[in-house]
């Protein structure tokens, strides 16, 4: 898939809020697992100028879908934090 910036990140689609349409923002996640990732935020990211559904720094989770014949992964989801205690716990005991 295109959109690869690096080893461990991945262009993803956030939804925009209060936009009167359906507005999705480009930027870039941190994989975790397979499509969970943390949310990065763009360069000219302003939380007073628009606002996001899931803002920089949260973890969600994204569904890949075909919109305007291209396929992106959007977030649709907030990621669950229990993935990551469940995954590292087990060094933990």
């Amino acid at each position: 898939m295109s959109g690869e910036k690096g080893s461990n990140t991945r262009k993803i689609y956030i939804p925009l809020v209060n936009e009167g349409t359906s507005v999705l923002r480009p930027t870039q996640g941190i994989t975790i697992d397979k499509n969970i990732f943390i949310v990065q935020e763009t360069s000219d990211y302003d939380p007073d100028d628009e606002t996001w559904l899931f803002p920089p720094g949260n973890m969600v989770e994204c569904n890949e879908e075909v919109i305007e014949g291209e396929r992106i992964l959007v977030a649709r989801k907030r990621g669950k934090d229990q993935w990551y205690h469940s995954h590292h716990s087990e060094k933990n005991s």
